[in-house]
């Protein structure tokens, strides 16, 4: 079965004709809040979504995304400064030290709605998986106490992951951790001024960090 969010049928697009393939991408980039498309080729229709949810089982339907970026991109235009921001995605902000459009949330959640509603938003759970990323973190968010992040205890060998499948590096944990079991999860703790990792219990509640996709 299909699993759609915020569903939005053909009518909404105010055509009288049934699309083609390239259309139905075409009218998605041309109408506001349209992040993802699905064209059905044995009606030829075109549905557009503000969020897709997992996998949409259907054989015959084409999906296509549209590339959501959040920074300001400056064009000089006979002498004028014109700014374009392609994004309908307005939660995330571009951050310099990070190199990312990331979304930070005060409202605390459990692991698993934090992960749910970063993927909700066209983005993860934030990944530290290189050094730039790491420090970018340490330096913008040098205020923040607790915050889930990307990272999870793999059951099939016990082994701390990222969501890209790389194993995490244990050197970035807080000094004697990571614990162990049953801590499953993965967030960054500020201990004593250093922002570094730590493995913590899904069921608490903690801000998160999210990166756009």
């Amino acid at each position: 079965m299909t699993d759609l969010r915020n569903t939005v049928h053909l009518s909404d697009f105010n055509i009288t004709t049934n699309p083609t393939k390239v259309g139905c991408i075409a009218l998605c980039t041309s109408t506001p809040g349209c992040s993802y498309v699905t064209y059905q080729n044995d009606t030829y229709s075109c549905l557009r979504h503000q969020q897709l949810f997992r996998l949409h089982n259907e054989s015959n339907a084409r999906i296509w995304k549209g590339i959501c970026k959040c920074f300001f991109l400056t064009i000089y235009l006979q002498g004028a400064v014109r700014y374009l921001r392609p994004c309908s995605e307005p939660s995330f902000t571009y951050n310099s030290a990070i190199g990312l459009c990331v979304f930070y949330s005060e409202f605390p959640r459990t692991w698993g709605n934090a992960k749910l509603d970063c993927e909700q938003r066209g983005g993860q759970l934030f990944v530290a998986n290189t050094e730039t990323k790491l420090t970018g973190v340490q330096t913008s968010f040098s205020d923040k106490k607790y915050m889930w992040i990307g990272g999870y205890l793999r059951g099939s060998d016990g082994k701390l992951i990222w969501f890209t499948g790389e194993l995490i590096n244990l050197d970035h944990f807080q000094p004697g951790e990571p614990s162990g079991e049953p801590a499953n999860v993965v967030a960054f703790w500020n201990n004593r001024g250093t922002i570094k990792l730590d493995d913590g219990f899904a069921q608490e509640i903690h801000p998160y960090l999210c990166e756009l996709l």
